[in-house]
């Protein structure tokens, strides 16, 4: 009874009326309530809402009169009369538990090791991870499409100051990025390419 009393003194405090307050908690009471039964609506200058000007890929969502569609095959730009049949209607609860099982997935791809002197392309987006361990002045390069010593690393006193007591730099790189493991003056460097899966 004090929580109800607590409410109207707020609803006042707020100029709702009373009878704003009862039609407040009668939606609260009743199945509008629930998240499903709540109309979906697009954000001002979102591109949520389904498009006859947009191409859309296996797992691309859209808004179409209130009911949000996951697309279930690639199909090009198109009347919602024409495309339909390449979407599904999804919960937005679905939508969030795929999302949820794509992000926990390993997003990594079987690393590569680089070989000293010898150029490798990447063959997907990635990262490449140049490593230098704490030996005295120990130095390790990487060039990145024809730029010679674009990583580099060097251990001036060679007394682990680095996570693992090794340094190491990472970059991102795009697909068909060249990288040459350079030589250095360690001879336990170690440069990694990790693709993007």
């Amino acid at each position: 009874m004090g929580e109800e009393k607590r409410i109207k003194d707020l609803a006042a405090a707020s100029s709702i009326t009373n009878n704003d307050y009862l039609a407040m908690d009668n939606a609260n009471n009743s199945a509008a309530k629930k998240t499903s039964a709540m109309p979906l609506k697009n954000v001002q200058g979102s591109d949520d809402a389904y498009s006859t000007t947009k191409d859309y890929k296996v797992g691309d969502l859209g808004i179409r009169n209130n009911q949000l569609y996951r697309c279930n095959t690639d199909c090009a730009a198109g009347s919602w009369g024409t495309n339909s049949g390449y979407f599904d209607a999804v919960t937005l609860t679905d939508a969030v538990t795929q999302l949820n099982n794509d992000l926990s997935k390993h997003t990594f791809g079987t690393s590569q090791s680089l070989t000293k002197g010898i150029t490798f392309t990447c063959t997907s987006d990635g990262y490449i991870k140049l490593q230098c361990p704490p030996e005295k002045a120990s130095v390790a390069y990487a060039a990145i499409n024809g730029i010679s010593k674009f990583l580099r690393l060097a251990s001036e006193n060679g007394y682990g100051q680095g996570m693992g007591d090794a340094f190491s730099e990472v970059v991102f790189v795009r697909k068909g990025t060249t990288v040459l493991f350079e030589n250095g003056s360690s001879a336990n460097a170690s440069c990694t390419f990790y693709p993007l899966t």
